[in-house]
Formats: structure tokens, sequence, C-alpha cells
């Protein structure tokens, strides 16, 4: 599972970004990489954010890629089927606060293409 101060100890800020083309999400990634920013924020506010993140997920190995304005379940399983190492909300229902209590364990994520359903994850208990 990866916390959120190792996300935030990669580099000493988060790069936040909307990405209107996919095509050009890998060479983003890698430069922000280079750079020594190796986690960023996609945000999911464009038809093509999820594939941005599936893109740097797969071709980008040095750069931690997650999704940003995750304000639904649907957002959160759509980003953690692309690939996505960590999600943000801009804010949470007790509903979405719940599913987003995933622990994201590389072990249990989905086949690429295959719709994860709410039993593949990892539920964590309240106390």
């Amino acid at each position: 599972m990866i916390d959120i101060g190792s996300i935030l100890r990669r580099g000493p800020v988060l790069p936040v970004i909307t990405i209107h083309d996919a095509s050009k999400a890998v060479s983003l990634a890698r430069a922000l990489a280079a750079g020594g920013l190796t986690a960023i924020e996609i945000t999911l506010r464009t038809p093509q954010a999820l594939a941005a993140i599936e893109a740097v997920a797969r071709d980008v190995p040095e750069c931690l890629a997650g999704a940003g304005t995750v304000l639904t379940e649907e957002d959160l399983s759509a980003a953690r089927n692309a690939g996505a190492a960590f999600a943000v909300s801009p804010g949470a229902t007790p509903r979405t606060t719940v599913f987003v209590t995933v622990a994201w364990d590389p072990a249990d994520e989905p086949q690429r293409g295959k719709k994860p359903d709410k039993d593949s994850y990892r539920w964590k208990k309240k106390k």
C-alpha cells in the first residue's frame, strides 16, 4: 500500500496536471521525472485523463501516476483500472469515503480492460 507520505517524499512538489491530449502525457511525465518530480496527479477533468494515466503507468515506470478530482466510486474504479497508484478527491461523502479507504495493493490490481468489482478491493475496518 502506498501511503501519502511516501507519495509526497518523491519530490519537493506534487504536480497537478490536466491532460487534454493523452498522446502528450508520457513525454510530460518523463520531463517531470527528469526534473525530479516522480509523482504526478492527473485530474479527471477531461475525457483523455484515464488514457493519460494508463499511458504514464505503463510507459514511465519511474513516475508514480495518480488520479485527481475523483468524485465518485465509478471515478475511483476507473482510475484504479487505468493503473493509478493513488487517488485524490476534493471532497467526500460518507459513501465515497468508505470506498476510498481501499488498500492500493499491486497484487490486487485488476487486469487491464477488466472492470473491477467491489469484492476485488481490500476494505479497511474502522476501529
